[in-house]
């Protein structure tokens, strides 16, 4: 069984924001069944990885919570921020 990549986490967690804002737990466990789904080995290092590439979005710019550290996460509109 392969490992997912932190890439490919990143890549999930943007698509799992297209549509709206979501909590860091709805968009752990979306991630989790997504990989599950590709036969994708998770490990015990799910929601270690999970923070990971949210912080590392939230340092990019590429995700933001305009509500505060307990809002919702949403994936930045501002046309300045180029997605890697």
């Amino acid at each position: 069984m392969k490992t997912a990549t932190e890439k490919e986490y990143l890549a999930l967690v943007k698509k799992s924001l297209e549509t709206e804002g979501r909590s860091r737990w709805t968009i752990s466990t979306w991630v989790k069944e997504k990989l599950q789904e590709e036969g994708k080995y998770l490990g015990l290092i799910h929601d270690k990885r999970i923070k990971a590439v949210l912080k590392q979005g939230f340092e990019s710019g590429e995700l933001v919570r305009p509500n505060g550290p307990l809002g919702y996460i949403h994936l930045s509109t501002d046309p300045s921020i180029s997605s890697k």
